[in-house]
């Protein structure tokens, strides 16, 4: 996991592998982290 902030905006990104978008749902749910919005992404290799 990759987590990175920007204090200019005041935000944070969490960059995870998991197997599905529902790992990470449970996964912040259970830090108590609220997550306004998830991007998939298939894959970064060609």
């Amino acid at each position: 996991m990759y987590i990175i902030y920007s204090e200019k905006d005041n935000k944070v990104w969490c960059v995870l592998d998991a197997p599905n978008r529902e790992a990470i749902e449970k996964h912040h749910a259970k830090a108590r982290v609220k997550t306004d919005w998830i991007y998939e992404v298939e894959s970064t290799r060609e």
